[in-house]
C-alpha cells in the first residue's frame, strides 16, 4: 500500500509539473517527464518486489505441501511393514491347514490361530483396519490446490502419483480379501446357530492365496513408497 500511495504522489507532481503555468512550456515538459520517469521506476520495483514476494510464499507453500506427504508417505510405508508381520498369524494357519490337510486338526492350535492378539491377525478376526493405518489426504488436498500444476519436477510428481496409487489399490486389496473373510465368516456362524459342525474353519478361505497376496502387496506397496519418500528428501522443493 505504501509503494502505491507514493506512486499516486509522484502522478499528482506530474500533472501539476504540466500544469505548471509560472514555467515555459519546455520546462513544464521535462519536469512531466521526470516525474512520469520516476513513476514508471516506481511500479517496476512494486511489481518486482510483489514478484519477489509471491515466489517466495509460493515456495514455502510448495514446501508444506510436499513435506506434509512425505511425512503420510513414511507413516503408510512403516504400516504396510507392520501389517504384513500382523497377517503372519494368518498365513501359518493357512500353512498349517495344508500341512494337515488330512489329518485331525488340534483343538489348541485351533484356539490359537483363531483370535488377534499380540501376535498377529488370527482367521477369525474380520477387521481389516486400514481406514485407520493408510492415509492419503495430504494427497487430497495437494490435488485440490493449485500447487500441482507448479511442480517442474515431472519425475518426482509421477513418483508421488504412483506412491499414492499403490496405498490406495494396496487398502482396497486388502479391503476386498477382508471382505470375502468377513462373508464366509457369516455363512460359518448360520451354519453353526442351526446346529451343524464346521470342521475346518475358514477352509474356503484359507485354501487360497489371499493372506500371501495381502502380504506380497503391503511389501510392495512399502518398498515403492519408501522409494517416492527418499525421492522427496533429496528433492530441492523441500530445501
Amino acid at each position: 500500500m505504501a509503494e502505491e500511495e507514493k506512486i499516486r504522489e509522484y502522478a499528482k507532481h506530474a500533472l501539476q509539473a504540466l500544469t505548471d503555468k509560472t514555467k515555459k512550456w519546455k520546462d513544464r515538459i521535462k519536469d512531466f517527464l521526470w516525474e512520469v520517469f520516476i513513476i514508471l521506476v516506481a511500479v517496476n520495483i512494486t511489481l518486482w518486489f510483489h514478484n519477489w514476494n509471491d515466489k517466495r510464499h509460493e515456495k514455502r507453500d510448495m514446501s508444506l505441501y510436499l513435506n506434509t506427504m512425505k511425512m503420510e508417505l513414511k507413516v503408510n510405508a512403516e504400516n504396510f511393514e507392520k501389517y504384513a508381520e500382523w497377517l503372519q498369524k494368518s498365513a501359518k494357519y493357512a500353512n498349517y491347514l495344508k500341512s494337515n490337510a488330512k489329518k485331525l486338526l488340534n483343538k489348541d492350535s485351533l484356539n490359537y490361530y483363531a483370535f488377534s492378539n499380540g501376535e498377529g491377525c488370527g482367521y477369525m478376526n474380520t477387521n481389516s483396519l486400514t481406514n485407520s493405518l493408510f492415509t492419503l489426504y495430504a494427497f487430497e488436498m495437494f490435488k485440490n490446490s493449485d500447487f500441482m500444476s507448479k511442480i517442474s519436477d515431472t519425475e518426482l510428481l509421477r513418483s508421488i502419483w504412483k506412491a499414492y496409487t499403490f496405498v490406495d489399490y494396496t487398502k482396497v486389496s486388502i479391503d476386498n480379501s477382508f471382505k470375502i473373510k468377513s462373508d464366509e465368516a457369516v455363512k460359518e456362524q448360520q451354519l453353526i446357530a442351526k446346529g451343524k459342525t464346521v470342521a475346518i474353519p475358514m477352509q474356503s478361505f484359507y485354501s487360497t492365496d489371499y493372506v500371501s497376496s495381502m502380504i506380497n502387496r503391503c511389501e510392495d506397496a512399502s518398498q515403492i513408497i519408501k522409494k517416492t519418500v527418499s525421492e522427496l528428501e533429496k528433492s530441492k522443493m523441500l530445501q
